[in-house]
């Protein structure tokens, strides 16, 4: 008995296709991203155009960043069509934590720091009446002041649940700002109040200082096990007063130039006039065609393969033995088939050989000298007889 087909009605196939899908710290990150780069691309682009730049070079230069401007536009019309984002009070905690991130990480000097926390330090924290979090938010707070560093930052606190080493498994992601000459001085005061008796082992050290380059990127790094099961027993993050109100000015900031785009289509008909003067290529029709029915028979088999899962996990869930009876036939005839069609190794080895390539030595010697024998001195040092002798035996001198 086959396993029959099932068919997904019109309705059910449009609900998937329009679902709105859940805003991940990853794709909240590159949604930053895409708008503090088209943020710096507009400056340059403006700043071209006020100055009327003139040289071949410039005319390049600017067709790039305009290019590269309308990619990011056209990228952040299809990041908010799958993405439903509610009012900053209605943000969750740990997308709200994502934008404070980047708020203080776009700032000049930013730093990306994480510090594992020692066991001193953890077992502190573990006991705090305000929670963990609010321990290592002041401790750092502190920290920051007596370094006479700006005291706006934000952090994450996070477990390494597979961590087997004597050193606890709590240990934060946070940003604030800090010029590169004060970093070394920063770095001895970090290990000092948070992990100077961690046990550092192979590249894991006590603290780790590098530059921002995408603040979303790190924002949604920082963030990527909040939305799973705390252990901390409290709330995993800790912002600065100064933080809080930066990320709620670039939510709303962001969405405000995600409104403002332009349509998805006004936006490619713009990129199409950049990109023609670029092709040297003249247009072909035929192969257009043939790109889009590609494109169409991609579409109709991803279709196919939902619909075929679907099918048999709906036949799997309720009568899973016959399901299973139903597979290992199907399976049986295959696998008897790349059984008997199998040969031994030798065999295989043998059957690919060509017979050009199974000739004895004396047919080789042969072969060659016929091929050499219209070659100047052949006679004189050719050899034709069966290869009987030793390899360094006592040869004719070709002087003599």
């Amino acid at each position: 008995m086959p396993i029959p087909t099932m068919h997904t009605s019109h309705g059910q196939r449009l609900a998937r296709r329009n679902r709105k899908y859940r805003a991940t710290p990853a794709n909240i990150g590159a949604l930053i991203d895409l708008y503090l780069r088209h943020q710096q691309l507009s400056v340059v682009i403006d700043n071209y155009l006020t100055h009327s730049l003139s040289g071949k070079d410039s005319e390049e230069e600017l067709q790039q960043l305009q290019i590269e401007s309308l990619h990011n536009q056209i990228t952040a019309h299809k990041h908010i069509a799958a993405l439903n984002l509610p009012r900053w009070r209605a943000l969750p905690e740990q997308l709200k934590q994502i934008f404070k991130i980047a708020a203080v990480g776009s700032n000049r000097d930013s730093i990306a720091v994480t510090c594992n926390v020692g066991s001193e330090t953890a077992a502190s924290a573990l006991v705090a009446s305000r929670g963990v979090s609010v321990y290592i938010g002041r401790k750092l707070r502190d920290t920051l002041r007596s370094a006479d560093l700006a005291t706006s930052f934000a952090l994450v606190l996070e477990e390494a649940m597979d961590r087997q080493s004597c050193n606890p498994e709590l240990h934060f992601h946070a940003v604030f700002q800090c010029p590169a000459h004060h970093r070394p001085k920063l770095h001895s005061a970090l290990v000092k109040a948070f992990a100077s008796d961690y046990v550092e082992i192979f590249n894991n050290q006590a603290v780790d200082i590098r530059p921002i380059t995408k603040p979303g990127g790190w924002g949604g790094y920082c963030c990527k096990t909040l939305p799973r099961e705390n252990h901390l027993g409290s709330r995993a993050v800790f912002s600065s007063k100064a933080a809080s109100r930066a990320g709620e000015h670039l939510y709303l900031e962001v969405m405000r130039w995600l409104r403002s785009l332009p349509t998805s289509n006004q936006l490619k008909a713009d990129l199409s006039g950049l990109l023609g003067p670029l092709i040297k290529a003249e247009a072909c029709p035929e192969l257009l065609q043939l790109i889009a029915q590609h494109s169409a028979q991609r579409k109709e088999r991803r279709l196919r393969r939902r619909q075929q899962g679907a099918q048999y996990k709906q036949l799997a869930a309720s009568e899973p033995e016959w399901f299973r009876r139903e597979l290992v036939q199907q399976l049986r005839p295959a696998s008897c088939e790349v059984t008997s069609s199998s040969t031994a190794p030798a065999q295989h080895a043998e059957s690919t050989i060509s017979p050009d390539h199974t000739h004895t030595t004396a047919e080789r010697h042969i072969a060659l000298a016929e091929r050499y024998r219209t070659h100047p001195g052949f006679g004189e040092w050719a050899i034709t007889e069966d290869d009987d002798e030793t390899l360094f035996g006592n040869h004719p001198d070709p002087e003599s």
